[in-house]
């Protein structure tokens, strides 16, 4: 269980969480101290090599999460409505039927009408179906009552309407809500429907959002679980993986391909100087491509539910306004366990290190395999703080003293 499971969906933790946690650690560095004696570069570089305002900064960051915002609700939608229709059609027809109650030559009789294949999917979480009542009960003389939901699924809405859902559905909201208490067994929801008997009817039913969701599964009992621990590890790990990969490759693209680095990716580099707020200063095409687009393929490609995507997802981001603190703190967890850091991507915000160290958010493993990392020393400034010289530069120097 986690803290937000009674207030938000997963869905929205996963959309939103990252974005509050961004501007949250940014802003934790953005009010320390100016912490001289631990800056790679001087307050005074800061101001003359970059070339944007903070201002300008802001909300170029901004722009970007309304975007990443979007698309990850288009990507839990998309997965949803996959994983409810897959239910759907191993479930079979006999997953929903209404009880239709009518008046013919034989009497006052009642008869199962089965729901057809889902006729459209809708909303990620419902599902639109088409009941032919004509067909179902052709002996039928006079109007019909549909008097009840038949069905073995964890129902919490419907809604029904007469006339067909072109080009968008125009349903009726005039359906009660209804709450399953049966999960495996079938259950018979009562309503009260005036039918015609040649009518097709639609139904909009909409599960339960405790029950059928990526982020979770549920017994009998009603009690949701999770991937085992390692499971989840796993998962994040792959799409570690897949989030490097990703990014290195379309990052060293951007640097190699003239136009696309002089009106696109140029756009980061105007900080020659990194600090937390701009980690995610963009040109919206490269926000889209590099960050958003990354994100949602490590998602897909490690199988990780919504619940565990908002812990990888808010660490990617701590990870990378990490890497663009332009601070070397003692003790900082980050510099100790990934050569990734904020001094290593430093390197490749100078001008002679533009050609090396793509990698990011977590592992140089690329750059080492395809000859594009750049190691580094760290150097104390006699006026304080630290200086990321290339390893390269300074054998250069060496030699030169010599």
């Amino acid at each position: 269980m986690v803290f937000w499971e009674r207030y938000v969906s997963d869905e929205a933790m996963g959309t939103f969480a990252p974005i509050v946690v961004y501007w949250l650690y940014a802003g934790i560095y953005q009010l320390l101290p100016p912490m001289d004696k631990y800056r790679l570069h001087t307050r005074k570089e800061e101001e003359e090599k970059n070339s944007v305002p903070l201002a300008s900064v802001v909300k170029g960051v901004l722009l970007q999460q309304v975007v990443q915002a979007t698309v990850a609700q288009l990507l839990f939608l998309v997965s949803n409505t996959a994983f409810l229709g897959t239910m759907l059609r191993i479930t079979g027809n006999w997953h929903l039927a209404v009880v239709v109650q009518m008046e013919s030559s034989m009497g006052t009789v009642s008869v199962v009408a089965l729901a057809d294949e889902p006729f459209c999917m809708l909303m990620g979480r419902s599902v639109l179906l088409r009941i032919d009542i004509s067909d179902s009960i052709p002996f039928c003389e006079a109007h019909a009552r549909i008097v009840g939901l038949l069905h073995n699924l964890p129902i919490a809405m419907l809604f029904y309407s007469f006339s067909p859902p072109a080009p968008h559905p125009s349903l009726k909201d005039t359906g009660r809500a209804e709450t399953a208490k049966s999960y495996c067994t079938f259950s018979l929801v009562p309503l009260h429907i005036e039918v015609e008997p040649r009518d097709f009817i639609y139904l909009l039913v909409h599960e339960k959002s405790d029950r059928w969701q990526l982020t979770s599964t549920a017994d009998a009992s009603g009690t949701t679980t999770q991937p085992s621990i390692l499971v989840q590890l796993v998962q994040i790990i792959v799409a570690m993986f897949v989030m490097d990969t990703w990014q290195y490759f379309v990052h060293r693209y951007m640097h190699q391909n003239k136009f696309l680095y002089r009106h696109v990716h140029s756009q980061h580099h105007r900080l020659v100087v990194p600090y937390a707020i701009g980690a995610l200063y963009n040109h919206p095409l490269e926000g889209l491509l590099l960050d958003t687009f990354g994100g949602a393929l490590s998602f897909l490609v490690s199988g990780m539910t919504a619940r565990t995507a908002v812990i990888f997802f808010c660490f990617a981001v701590i990870k990378t306004v990490d890497d663009h603190c332009g601070l070397w703190l003692p003790g900082n967890i980050f510099h100790i366990f990934f050569q990734n850091n904020s001094a290593y991507h430093d390197i490749h915000h100078q001008l002679q290190g533009t050609k090396y160290n793509y990698s990011q958010p977590f592992f140089p493993i690329w750059d080492k395999l395809l000859g594009t990392h750049m190691p580094y020393v760290l150097l104390k400034r006699p006026e304080g703080g630290f200086e990321a010289r290339l390893k390269k530069t300074s054998c250069i120097l060496l030699i030169c003293l010599v």
